[in-house]
């Protein structure tokens, strides 16, 4: 059997899934609305941080002649960046979350979602 990509397990498998696990504290200023979540790149944003990224990006696209998002709401659609109850409508797959504590400690939420790609 030829390897195609040294260190990748791969299946012909049609599920997806996506896991993120964060502190408690970022996980609950989540779902307070202090920050929101980018589920493309998977992280925890300021709204300062999302306009700043719109403003970049919308001025890179201007110099090269693309097309970009004309507004800061368009561009959080685009990007699928979400608040807490926003989150279960934008992934087309079933959501989960769970709490842990870890050995030392540390209170952790992971969450994400599962299902099949169809």
């Amino acid at each position: 059997m030829k390897s195609v990509r040294i260190g990748v397990f791969e299946t012909n498998s049609s599920s997806t899934h996506s896991l993120t696990i964060c502190s408690k504290a970022e996980f609950e200023a989540w779902q307070n609305g202090d920050v929101l979540f980018s589920i493309d790149s998977e992280k925890f944003m300021t709204m300062e941080e999302i306009k700043e990224e719109w403003e970049k990006d919308t001025e890179n696209s201007k110099q090269k002649g693309y097309s970009y998002s004309e507004t800061l709401e368009e561009y959080m659609e685009e990007n699928r960046i979400v608040k807490s109850g926003e989150y279960d409508d934008a992934v087309d797959y079933e959501t989960f979350e769970q709490r842990y504590k870890t050995v030392s400690g540390d209170e952790i939420v992971a969450f994400g979602y599962y299902g099949q790609d169809c």
